[in-house]
């Protein structure tokens, strides 16, 4: 069996984006490996694919000396060696310059070349996956945080922890008649737990990272507003298309 190294550990949202490109090579009979960061390593048993196999960076997994070794030199084209495909999806800006394929700005380039990369388009991605749902942790966690069947779910920072982690600057007001639950990383759940929470949330603000991808795949309750990164102008316009573009949903969107 030839087997297939997907490079792209982390962000979350990135991962749940491209999970598509995992599942094609799958499809053509490779046996597809997707080293995460350790704070993504949840992935193994919350996503169900067809036939992705996620591993924490740190563990052993299948070919994984030629995995970095391939990583350290920083190539950002697909190798192909006698049993194993090198997929590094992660370096899609640097594929995207060698190939002369900017498009419009450099986030929409980043994102749509990881599919170029590979020959594939990225629509319908999110029918690419499933979440297995803990509804136990589920229910452990809203009985934790949630007081009041009337509150504000709000996500104000976005990156991947504890490697980086960066809070928007602008504030995000709760209205008087809500109250206000904050996302945080709580010892023992991961994002995945927060789904009765966000699925029952009266309000629901969240800054453009993960969520949105999981945000996707889940029955709401009320209509989300995301907010741009740490963005103005033309910048954060075209980061709005963007996501009107990547999501399914209609989202409102906030500057």
């Amino acid at each position: 069996m030839n087997y297939a190294l997907i490079n792209q550990p982390c962000g979350l949202g990135d991962i749940l984006f491209t999970i598509k490109i995992g599942n094609y090579f799958a499809s053509k009979g490779f046996r597809v490996i997707w080293p995460v960061i350790p704070t993504y390593e949840c992935l193994k048993n919350r996503i169900k694919t067809k036939g992705i196999e996620f591993y924490s960076a740190k563990e052993n997994f299948p070919f994984k000396e030629v995995f970095l070794k391939l990583e350290s030199q920083g190539g950002c084209n697909i190798v192909d060696l006698e049993d194993v495909k090198y997929i590094p999806i992660r370096k899609a800006d640097s594929f995207a310059s060698s190939q002369s394929m900017f498009i419009e700005n450099a986030e929409k380039t980043n994102m749509y070349t990881k599919y170029a990369m590979c020959g594939l388009d990225s629509s319908n991605w999110q029918d690419c996956f499933s979440i297995n749902r803990n509804k136990e942790k589920e229910n452990e966690l809203y009985e934790k945080i949630c007081g009041s069947k009337n509150y504000h779910l709000v996500n104000n920072r976005y990156g991947s922890p504890p490697y980086w982690e960066v809070f928007i600057s602008k504030k995000i007001n709760t209205p008087k008649n809500l109250e206000r639950v904050d996302m945080s990383l709580e010892h023992g759940y991961n994002i995945f737990d927060w789904i009765k929470i966000i699925e029952n949330a009266s309000k629901i603000d969240t800054v453009a990272t993960s969520i949105p991808f999981i945000l996707d795949k889940l029955d709401l309750k009320c209509k989300p507003t995301i907010h741009t990164r740490n963005k103005s102008g033309y910048e954060a316009s075209n980061n709005i298309n963007l996501m009107k573009e990547i999501y399914q949903k209609d989202y409102h969107y906030e500057i």
